[in-house]
């Protein structure tokens, strides 16, 4: 059990099994151990016609393919932000006050994934928050200060921001870490009034390779984002197995970033699709209206599951859209119908279902995003935690 190694979510309140396994699901470790999916040894799979199935790299190998969409080290957790001064009328139209330190903060992205290092960023036109995870070998605040220090001491010397501010944690093992970070895992009520469903956050993303993060268009490109993202830095990248071992989307496999803004009348991740066309994006935390939507989730991948869709499932018993093949289907009168004939080539939308309804954030907050960076998700009081903290 030494080696025993949890790949686990960034939110105590999301399910391991069903659509973060299935559909890509990154998490903490993902650029240390890959993604969810990529932990699946075997697994029993009732199909729809009824038969109860072992599906593993040996037995039933395609549809094993198809479905597949802690440790006890240090880990330290490492807080730290930035804030600019500037307004909105002292930078260069389409862009925000914190577009030079974001520009230069991706260019580093690169370098700190071929590291190892985790972290989610949190980009507001005015402020930067930062959460990086350092495990193993790189754990201890002294190497966090080591591998931050020079980054944020240029993003401090850019016009207009603020001196840094850290705020480091040290945690012994994953569990301690997991806890005090996103909480504990808390059961979820499961009588029939809990049973609903939650709706849809208008996200809009995009898979971001080295090449992209570091294009001298990405801050043009990110205009169109309102200037308010959040960028992931937990792509599995190839350290171990490739893009052809699941059926999740290629492009986690040159991904360095996954940059989640949200789709409204004015802002979009538009412009990170021209940027990047060919990389597409993560299902569950994108647009449900995405274009070109097959390619975009599923990749190279797409036609092969639907071909396994059509093979175990040629009736379309089991539903959901976006999914594979979800085209086949349609809505006549409240009831999902399956259009005949099919279609040959995957629609440019997703068929819209009765469940593409905004979330009601004031009752369903906490079941949606849990509780994220416990550590640091309150910002210090200006002009304390500055600079690089003792280690």
């Amino acid at each position: 059990m030494r080696y025993l190694v949890s790949v686990l979510i960034v939110k105590a309140t999301v399910a391991v099994g069903g659509g973060w396994v299935q559909s890509g699901g990154y998490g903490p470790l993902t650029a240390q151990y890959r993604l969810g999916v990529d932990q699946w040894l075997e697994a029993l799979v009732v199909t729809p016609d009824g038969e109860l199935r072992v599906a593993n790299c040996q037995v039933n190998s395609d549809l094993f393919w198809a479905i597949r969409a802690y440790p006890n080290v240090p880990i330290t957790g490492f807080n730290w932000y930035i804030n600019s001064t500037l307004n909105a009328s002292d930078v260069e139209p389409g862009t925000y006050p914190t577009s030079a330190a974001l520009r230069y903060l991706l260019t580093e992205t690169p370098g700190l994934h071929e590291k190892g290092i985790s972290a989610t960023f949190y980009v507001f036109p005015g402020q930067i928050r930062g959460f990086a995870i350092h495990p193993g070998i790189q754990a201890g605040t002294a190497n966090a200060n080591a591998m931050w220090g020079p980054i944020l001491t240029h993003m401090s010397s850019l016009p207009g921001v603020t001196p840094f501010q850290t705020r480091p944690f040290e945690f012994v093992n994953y569990k301690e870490f997991f806890e005090g970070t996103y909480g504990t895992l808390v059961p979820q009520p499961t009588l029939p009034e809990n049973r609903y469903d939650r709706g849809i956050i208008p996200y809009d993303s995009r898979l971001l390779s080295a090449e992209h993060v570091t294009s001298p268009n990405i801050t043009e490109t990110l205009a169109e984002t309102g200037g308010s993202i959040e960028v992931q830095l937990m792509s599995p990248g190839q350290r171990v197995g490739d893009e052809t071992s699941t059926s999740a989307n290629p492009g986690w496999r040159k991904a360095v970033v996954l940059v989640i803004a949200n789709k409204t009348n004015t802002t979009s991740a538009d412009g990170l699709r021209r940027l990047a066309p060919g990389m597409g994006t993560y299902i569950n935390e994108a647009s449900v209206t995405e274009a070109s939507w097959a390619s975009s989730f599923w990749g190279s991948n797409y036609p092969r599951l639907s071909e396994m869709k059509r093979k175990f499932d040629p009736n379309m018993n089991l539903w959901v859209s976006p999914g594979i093949n979800a085209d086949y289907m349609h809505v006549v009168d409240g009831r999902a119908c399956m259009i005949d004939p099919t279609p040959l080539t995957p629609s440019d939308i997703p068929p819209a279902t009765e469940q593409w309804h905004p979330a009601d954030l004031s009752a369903d907050r906490d079941f949606l995003f849990g509780k994220q960076e416990l550590t640091g998700s309150t910002y210090p009081v200006p002009g304390t935690e500055l600079g690089l903290q003792p280690a």
